[in-house]
């Protein structure tokens, strides 16, 4: 499979479109139910993520804390169902889990030890899963029920009562202080109940059965699900008093910002406080959670927004979703149906789900956002301070470029393009080892990045042809069509909504390349040859902006997504993500269609 059409595949691109009626979509790719999973692909995307070398540091580290017998335990309990997926998880109606801190919590990491040290008298743990009918619940309650009864260390007290609620079957399980080492065995400590009724399952700490079983009401309220009866749905609800990433070590928090840009919603759940819920829809992930501002009503991604600002989080992790298929089928069969060419310019795939399909398309270009060689489209707060901002920046960087570099300014349409070009044979790329130089000349050759304001949109394109392009699409359009969301109206029927702030990741990024410039600029003073380009250097890096002016110029991403009777309607305000990936740029080079001219 080309890196090229791993990126289209993988992360489905952000850009407006209407997508094409069922009937009318260029090709269909069948998807297993989930039970079929394991049969057709040998494991889920969500086997896949446990089997990452980051979770297995994890999980070695629980084994350290909890002890080896203990957590191989546990391990067995979790297991089961991917290795049963066929008559267990068809049945699944829907999990909630709820995790909650009683107390400040003390996290530290040093995974290159393999310890994760904590303090898990200080949480509230509940996990409520319901099946289609109680014969699968039974089943899966006897199967957890055994896994951890011949765990060693781990003490079952069997209780089995009648109550208003129906037959209820209880263990409630303790683990021997000091582990399973120890002789003689050190008091046993209430640490889990496991709890059945009809065709709910539910397991807790000790803490939270005492509080009551019942689960959040609007966690498994499926009535105002607008899916109906939801299967093969997972729900994880996590309420934390502090984000977890927040406390751990000063490396962890520098990380952050590109871990969640790359990784999205495994880590996004991790490293933002208040409430986080995580949906599993057959194989595709959806994350949504609430800022500071407060929760909003709302179940399974569906929020109320009347008179409150939009503040919802809810990026997709279409890796994981494109995880669960054969990648080298589907591109055979896009390949059979012409919709893959190497040598086509601008051609971008399309994932959208309907029942047990997925419809592969190619949109066309039907908007600014889809014109190939606008790699970022970014929502501006004001375009017009944005622009001042903008032309400042400019006229330093014009100012102090280093040598063999040279930023110009072309009016176009009473709008300023700004493009950085390198000049054929320059002395740096000369100056550097032949690979690197040559490297260096081919990409600056290739590659002119302009940067215009248009619109409400700061476009950042590889060619000044493509900038032009794109204005004259927006003077044709009128503008950046309305966003739907304004004023807080949800579009009817619409289903997934996504906020994504990634100008929070450049910053970062941006911010640490910038520091690692300046502790390395002081040292070219110290070779002759580079003496007179130093102070050019260090004034160019005074007048840069700071990583804080992102945020003050640039609007988080908004994307929505709703199902209507004639298909899929489909709205991005930006197509700046994932999507753009330095690693995959050269990969993506024949798809996207560049041009060197201006």
């Amino acid at each position: 499979m080309t890196v090229s059409l791993a990126f289209l595949l993988a992360l489905s691109p952000q850009v407006d479109h209407r997508a094409l009626h069922p009937q009318d979509a260029p090709v269909y790719v069948a998807v297993p139910r989930i039970q079929g999973y394991l049969d057709a692909y040998h494991e889920t995307a969500v086997a896949r993520v446990f089997a990452e070398p980051e979770i297995q540091a994890l999980a070695a580290g629980i084994k350290t804390v909890a002890g080896e017998d203990i957590a191989a335990g546990f391990e067995e309990a979790t297991s089961f169902a991917w290795r049963d997926a066929q008559s267990l998880l068809v049945g699944l109606k829907g999990i909630s889990i709820s995790l909650s801190s009683v107390a400040d919590m003390d996290w530290g990491m040093a995974l290159q030890e393999g310890e994760i040290p904590a303090d898990f008298d200080q949480f509230e743990f509940r996990m409520v899963v319901d099946f289609v009918d109680s014969n699968l619940a039974a089943r899966a309650y006897d199967r957890i029920h055994g896994a951890l009864v011949n765990a060693t260390g781990v003490v079952a007290t069997y209780v089995d009562v009648e109550d208003v609620r129906g037959a209820v079957r209880q263990t409630h399980f303790s683990v021997r202080e000091g582990g399973p080492e120890q002789d003689p065995p050190g008091e046993s400590r209430e640490a889990l109940v496991l709890f059945v009724q009809g065709s709910r399952l539910a397991m807790f700490s000790p803490q939270s059965w005492r509080r009551g079983w019942e689960p959040h009401p609007e966690v498994l309220t499926q009535a105002a699900s607008p899916l109906g009866e939801p299967k093969g749905l997972v729900v994880v609800e996590a309420e934390l008093k502090e984000g977890l990433w927040d406390q751990s070590s000063d490396l962890t928090q520098a990380l952050m910002p590109l871990a969640e840009g790359i990784l999205g919603p495994y880590f996004t759940m991790l490293g933002r406080g208040g409430v986080w819920r995580v949906e599993l829809h057959e194989g595709l992930y959806h994350v949504d959670g609430h800022f500071a501002s407060g929760r909003q009503p709302g179940v399974f991604g569906v929020t109320a927004l009347e008179g409150e600002p939009f503040d919802l989080t809810h990026p997709e992790a279409a890796v994981a979703f494109a995880a669960s298929f054969d990648g080298e089928a589907l591109e055979e069969v896009l390949r059979a149906e012409g919709l893959i060419n190497d040598q086509s310019a601008g051609a971008q795939a399309f994932f959208a789900q309907l029942g047990d399909r997925v419809i592969v398309s190619v949109p066309k270009n039907l908007s600014v956002m889809a014109a190939p060689g606008v790699h970022l489209a970014i929502p501006l707060k004001d375009p017009v301070k944005a622009s001042e901002a903008l032309e400042a920046w400019m006229e330093a960087l014009g100012q102090d470029a280093p040598e063999g570099f040279r930023l110009t300014t072309k009016a176009y349409r009473k709008q300023n393009l700004y493009t950085l070009e390198t000049p054929r044979g320059n002395s740096e790329s000369e100056a550097m080892p032949a690979m690197l130089g040559g490297l260096l000349g081919n990409l600056t050759m290739m590659f002119k990045p302009t940067i215009v304001v248009a619109g409400n949109r700061l476009l950042v394109t590889l060619s000044a042809t493509h900038a032009k392009r794109a204005v004259r699409a927006l003077a044709k359009t009128k503008g950046i069509p309305a966003n739907p969301l304004a004023g807080g109206q949800w579009p009817q029927g619409s289903l997934e909504v996504s906020h994504a702030d990634w100008i929070q990741v450049v910053a970062g990024l941006y911010g640490a390349v910038k520091g690692l410039v300046s502790m390395a600029t002081p040292s070219l003073s110290g070779d002759e040859t580079q003496s007179d380009q130093a102070p050019s250097r260090e004034s160019l890096l005074r007048n840069l902006p700071e990583a804080s002016s992102f945020s003050q110029h640039f609007a988080p991403a908004r994307r929505w997504k709703t199902r209507v009777s004639s298909g899929i309607l489909y709205h991005s305000e930006s197509s700046f993500g994932p999507e753009l990936s330095l690693f995959g740029i050269g990969g993506l080079g024949g798809l996207v269609g560049f041009s060197s001219d201006d």
